[in-house]
């Protein structure tokens, strides 16, 4: 459905001409994928914490991270940004970043590596997302490296995150910053609201500001291939949009290692080949047309025919070889007879059975 984009869920098992996709209901009926869409649940209902805003996704997405770190060894240059899951309904920790594609839905803080792969992520939840009494983006960003600290990587943040006291501890733990920073933090040293002195100069769009801004768009380039083929659907539950979201991050880092272990692919041919894996159906193999289909060509293949209505009356041909009505004020506006004459039928029904004999 990722690739496939139609309005309505039930349009993918539609018979119509126009929808028709022969995949989906020979793989899954209709009934059967909206039954467990509706019963999939990741919760035990009597065990979990309920006070835990994230608990109905908590068991998914655990294992899910712990898998993404253990296949992929990184390189040097980390980014941390944001990135927003469209969602528009009732929900307590909902945000609105103006500044996002999507201005409302659910905020995900992400680690991400040079090349697009994202690492790791926290899912925004309102209060008690991180709690950590160097503030909330210092536990934030400790949180995501606390698995990559003290090896000597090189992390790009923004001025929501950085500041001189997370520099510090981070370089402390063998970790250079690279990022903005807010001129109302804590700490700031006197040198960023210094004035130019005799001979000093400044420079317009220097190495670090080219090197800072390619690292940073990483995230945005991950979330914008992987919104060309998005999975969840408007009608979904919260947390059955936030399943499928990291079905599309696993997807989108699995295509960069099979990038760089096998050959060098587009996403959406990745994506085909998974289904075509998935379904053992060959993308080479040429679908049989529908019964529809077929009718359709048929019915294209033919001539049109219009019934037109003339002053003077003509002899039926189909009646009148039936010993019926003589004569009729209508004739076909196609059909010719031999000596090049238009043809009286009558309405109905010797229209029709003269033009089907």
């Amino acid at each position: 459905m990722g690739i496939h984009k139609l309005p309505a869920i039930c349009l993918y098992w539609s018979q119509s001409e126009i929808d028709y996709h022969p995949i989906y209901g020979q793989t899954l009926s209709r009934n059967r994928y909206e039954t467990i869409l509706r019963c999939l649940c990741f919760y035990d209902p009597f065990t979990t914490d309920k006070c835990d805003r994230l608990h109905k996704i908590n068991n998914v997405l655990g294992p899910i991270i712990s898998n993404i770190q253990t296949k992929y060894y990184l390189k040097e240059c980390l980014s941390l940004d944001e990135s927003m899951l469209l969602w528009r309904g009732r929900l307590s920790f909902r945000q609105y970043i103006p500044s996002k594609a999507h201005k409302y839905g659910i905020k995900f803080f992400e680690l991400c590596t040079d090349n697009g792969s994202i690492l790791d992520l926290i899912i925004h939840k309102g209060k008690g997302t991180v709690t950590d009494s160097r503030g909330v983006t210092f536990g934030i960003v400790d949180k995501l490296m606390k698995n990559y600290l003290g090896k000597g990587h090189t992390l790009y943040m923004d001025n929501y995150y950085n500041s001189v006291q997370l520099a510090e501890y981070l370089y402390k733990n063998k970790t250079h910053v690279v990022g903005t920073l807010r001129k109302n933090r804590k700490d700031n040293p006197s040198i960023t609201a210094a004035k130019l002195k005799k001979g000093e100069a400044t420079k317009i769009n220097p190495t670090v500001v080219v090197d800072y801004n390619n690292h940073m768009s990483e995230i945005d380039r991950a979330d914008q291939m992987m919104s060309y083929y998005p999975m969840p659907r408007k009608c979904m539950r919260w947390y059955i949009k936030v399943f499928f979201h990291l079905v599309d991050i696993c997807l989108w880092n699995s295509n960069y290692l099979y990038n760089l272990q096998v050959s060098k692919i587009s996403h959406l041919e990745f994506r085909r080949q998974i289904i075509s894996s998935l379904l053992d159906v060959p993308l080479n193999k040429i679908p049989s047309c529908s019964p529809k289909s077929l009718t359709i060509n048929e019915t294209q293949s033919k001539p049109l025919y219009n019934i037109k209505k003339v002053q003077k009356r003509k002899r039926y041909r189909v009646c009148h070889a039936n010993k019926k009505r003589s004569t009729t004020l209508f004739i076909c506006d196609t059909c010719k007879d031999e000596k090049g004459n238009t043809i009286g039928l009558c309405a109905d029904p010797c229209f029709k059975m003269y033009h089907t004999k």
